[in-house]
């Protein structure tokens, strides 16, 4: 867990140069993958990888965060998606692929 105030303490955060707390980047991609891999529920995942990650604006607690997933590749065994993450408004604060091994889909 990052317990660095930026975090943790509304005190030092609103002094800090993004006003208020952050998000702590670890829950944030967690919360990425998800929503791309609760996607394929017909899809037995065995394993991924992340490559290329970069966090590009602050999260703030209570924001609405979401996110969009473009198939790259789409093999027999794997999937490749280049992931992005929005605010409500539409605005970019993350991306990354995201390379699912994947075994069987059930029918």
């Amino acid at each position: 867990m990052n317990t660095h105030p930026a975090h943790t303490d509304y005190t030092y955060a609103k002094q800090s140069q993004f006003g208020k707390p952050l998000v702590v980047s670890p829950f944030l991609l967690s919360s990425l993958v998800a929503f791309v891999t609760n996607e394929l529920r017909d899809v037995t995942i065995d394993g991924y990888e992340i490559h290329d990650l970069a966090f590009g604006k602050p999260i703030h607690p209570g924001e609405t965060i979401t996110a969009e997933a473009t198939v790259e590749v789409a093999g027999a065994a794997r999937l490749v998606c280049a992931v992005t993450g929005r605010k409500a408004d539409g605005e970019e604060f993350a991306r990354f692929r995201l390379l699912l091994d994947i075994s069987a889909v059930q029918s």
